[in-house]
């Protein structure tokens, strides 16, 4: 901006003198207001711009900011999710292994129960056996008497 206005300056300057020197006050003093005009709306772009600039930077500051809250949320949220699936892997093994102790208890159970059917059968099989070896006596024992 100061290089500018410098330039612009110094071109001012130079034409007025000449126009001067030709005698041309009203030209010069027209074109010198011309160019003051010119630079002053050059300054006012340049102070537009600039406050369009530190607007921008500042709404890209906002930006970060946001941004940077919504990236630490997203890991406060996703440290939450990995500690909830860890708990229910836990759960999840935990279950299996009491599955597993309920699986081999119900089968110790059936095993003593299929046995105990075993101890039945056989004492049912002695009765029967004792059952005919007492009423094949009685029989003799009636065959005996008649």
């Amino acid at each position: 901006m100061d290089e500018k206005v410098f330039w612009l300056s110094v071109f001012g300057v130079i034409v007025f003198l000449a126009l001067a020197i030709l005698d041309e006050w009203f030209i010069s003093l027209s074109i010198a207001l011309t160019l003051v005009a010119i630079l002053s709306l050059d300054v006012k772009v340049e102070r537009r711009f600039f406050r369009q600039r530190n607007l921008l930077q500042s709404a890209l500051g906002n930006m970060e900011g946001i941004l940077m809250k919504m990236d630490n949320h997203l890991r406060r949220r996703e440290e939450w999710i990995f500690g909830e699936v860890s708990k229910v892997e836990h759960q999840s093994r935990e279950l299996e292994r009491n599955m597993k102790r309920l699986e081999e208890s119900f089968e110790e159970k059936l095993d003593r129960m299929a046995e105990k059917m075993i101890s039945i059968e056989n004492d049912i099989s002695r009765l029967r056996r004792n059952l005919a070896a007492s009423i094949g006596s009685l029989d003799e024992r009636l065959k005996w008497l008649s």
